[in-house]
């Protein structure tokens, strides 16, 4: 089974990069990195929302809350292909702390 790692900073307010690639049932391991100074997390949800108000647990693929300063390493099996919304769901964060997963076959 294939196997990507990546190392996403998160700023204020934006991540970097905002576009991962994986292929389905494959696993990914991040480096998620607080580079700000409020904290942060980086979710890959299951179904696109508006705001985060809107978010619900089993929206959740894979999440992860980073204190500032701080490194923390998530690790995923990839879902099946599509375009997968990321964001961070802290309140007011998710207006530019948007990204994409782009699973494919």
């Amino acid at each position: 089974m294939a196997r990507s790692d990546h190392t996403i900073s998160m700023f204020e307010f934006s991540f970097g990069p905002s576009t991962l690639a994986a292929e389905a049932g494959s696993t990914s391991v991040l480096r998620l990195r607080n580079d700000g100074t409020p904290l942060h997390d980086w979710a890959i949800l299951s179904t696109p929302i508006t705001s985060e108000t809107g978010l619900r647990s089993d929206d959740l693929i894979a999440s992860a809350r980073v204190e500032p300063g701080a490194v923390v390493i998530l690790e995923f099996d990839a879902p099946p292909p599509g375009t997968y919304q990321i964001i961070c769901t802290i309140s007011g964060h998710s207006e530019g702390m948007e990204g994409r997963l782009v699973v494919t076959p």
